[in-house]
């Protein structure tokens, strides 16, 4: 006997709130405030709906960008592995360190 699983098509996934901790790459010459704009990159990251820093974790200067790593509280509608994936390739991920439900 094979049984048959339907899924409605029109079901919207729902906004899901997640922890996660991110290595993000700043070039020096940008200007602005590392944070700011270590979330502002995060925020690009296709399916994010809003990005919250809650903690600072690691500054690591280099000579032409400086790595902050960056816990943060992310609302989007993604699973954890499709979140991790987008996240990585949002522009100067360094390394998509932690991901778990908030």
């Amino acid at each position: 006997m094979m049984i048959l699983h339907q899924t409605r098509g029109d079901q919207r996934p729902t906004t899901s709130t997640w922890r996660v901790r991110i290595a993000v790459r700043v070039p020096r010459d940008d200007g602005t405030n590392l944070l700011s704009d270590a979330t502002r990159r995060v925020e690009t990251a296709d399916g994010v709906d809003s990005v919250e820093v809650v903690e600072l974790r690691d500054i690591d200067p280099t000579l032409s960008a400086t790595v902050v790593t960056v816990a943060f509280r992310i609302e989007a509608e993604l699973t954890e592995s499709a979140l991790e994936n987008r996240l990585a390739d949002a522009p100067g991920t360094e390394a998509v360190e932690h991901v778990e439900p908030a």
